[in-house]
């Protein structure tokens, strides 16, 4: 969307207040995007700047969220484990959803701040839960867990 300073508009300067007003754009345009990415050669300034506008829209404005059951690195042994989140939207924003990923993979989406974690199957040792809690503007943020499983002799 931004191209190099030469390239982007002729006689025109990139500013701090031109990337806030497309970011804008591209938040009402594809609200669910996760976030934005900035790449800058030259202009250290302009550099801070994009770092100041991507926590002002996107980290600021999510949700907090933790996982409150099983706890940082507990031995999981049973055939399930619950899994559970406790998160807090902003500025009277609402809560939409949440993304359970095991080992990075997408295992569910819910409405609920809780998942059924079937461990049959799942080889021992270490795994990374991760949970994504989104609001009703798609702020998202994530949190991530260490666990130990240890199922009989698989």
């Amino acid at each position: 969307m931004i191209l190099a300073p030469g390239n982007y508009h002729p006689g025109d300067h990139l500013t701090p207040d031109m990337i806030e007003r497309q970011m804008a754009e591209m938040r009402a345009y594809a609200p669910e995007m996760p976030g934005a990415a900035f790449y800058a050669s030259g202009d250290p300034e302009l550099a801070r700047a994009c770092d100041r506008l991507a926590k002002k829209l996107f980290v600021n404005p999510a949700p907090e969220v933790a996982i409150s059951e099983p706890s940082f690195q507990v031995l999981l042994d049973t055939p399930h484990a619950a899994v559970c989140a406790e998160a807090k939207p902003k500025d009277g924003r609402a809560l939409r959803r949440f993304r359970w990923f095991i080992d990075n993979c997408l295992m569910a989406e819910t409405e609920e701040p809780k998942y059924a974690w079937n461990l049959r199957g799942e080889e021992n040792g270490i795994h990374f839960i991760t949970v994504h809690a989104v609001d009703s503007t798609y702020n998202r943020s994530a949190a991530q867990i260490a666990v130990d499983v240890r199922r009989g002799s698989q």
